[in-house]
């Protein structure tokens, strides 16, 4: 965001000195143009760049990693013992996934805590393991290793996952976050100078405040909850995850009412005097 929002600001001068050159409306309604045909597009490459069940990048072996596991004692369960173990999976194009999957331990009796290393067999696949063991807080650690017996392991392990794109998705993102910009300058470039002509001084606050305010506040402020809205209503039995880019209807359909208005009623007249 940052990258693309430093490349794209210059553009909110070229474009607003270009209007007053060339008038303002134009400059303008090519901005929300080029919104209305590749929001679509942009958010699609949004979504494979960033699927990791499609992807067709070999898998680089030299970039996997299993790191060493960790056991914290679960306070609230005496009988459980939390296993955590982080692994590392780079793909040829650059990417790495992490993924830090946690074990439930279910011992036999209560745990006995203060013991530095931990030995169990998993009873599903049967590999034997050593742990490091986190005492309780404020508890000092033994030095000595204990041998758990299991009753069972959890069968739905918890998993949280961390994605690093690679340099290619990198700098695609970053293209096409500043293309979006790029069409924000094209709108907003102009439009000071465009709603400071459009009306005249003795109306001129209220006149540019109220629909300015209203258009952000009300318009762009319901972006989320429409979108969301929007994107329930595409769940079906068939497909109950929905399109998840339903929601680029509102805001497509807001820059498209604004081309077609904007293109039939509004003048490209530059104002020469702009204190009438």
């Amino acid at each position: 965001m940052i990258i693309a929002i430093l490349f794209a600001t210059p553009f909110f001068v070229v474009f607003g000195g270009l209007s007053d050159k060339i008038g303002r409306k134009w400059i303008m309604m090519t901005g929300m143009f080029l919104g209305i045909f590749s929001y679509m597009f942009i958010y699609e490459k949004f979504l494979e760049y960033t699927n990791t069940g499609e992807r067709i990048e070999l898998i680089d072996k030299s970039g996997i990693k299993v790191g060493t596991s960790e056991a914290f004692y679960d306070a609230k369960h005496p009988e459980r013992i939390l296993v955590k173990t982080n692994h590392d999976t780079g793909y040829t194009d650059g990417s790495i996934f992490k993924y830090t999957k946690t074990d439930t331990l279910k011992i036999a009796g209560a745990f006995t805590p203060g013991l530095q290393l931990i030995f169990y067999k998993h009873p599903v696949s049967g590999e034997e393991k050593t742990v490091a063991m986190h005492a309780r807080p404020k508890e000092k650690l033994q030095v000595g290793v204990t041998k758990l017996q299991l009753n069972s392991i959890s069968n739905k392990p918890g998993s949280t996952v961390e994605k690093t794109m690679g340099k290619t998705i990198y700098w695609k993102i970053i293209f096409l976050v500043f293309l979006q910009i790029l069409f924000v300058t094209m709108v907003y470039g102009p439009i000071a100078a465009f709603l400071v002509e459009l009306f005249p001084t003795k109306i001129r606050y209220t006149s540019m405040s109220l629909p300015y305010h209203i258009g952000n506040g009300i318009f762009g402020g319901l972006v989320p909850f429409l979108a969301t809205l929007i994107v329930e209503f595409t769940k079906s039995a068939e497909h109950p995850d929905g399109n998840p880019l339903a929601g680029l209807y509102y805001p497509i359909g807001v820059a498209a009412v604004c081309f077609i208005i904007g293109s039939v009623y509004l003048s490209n007249k530059i104002d020469e005097d702009v204190n009438d």
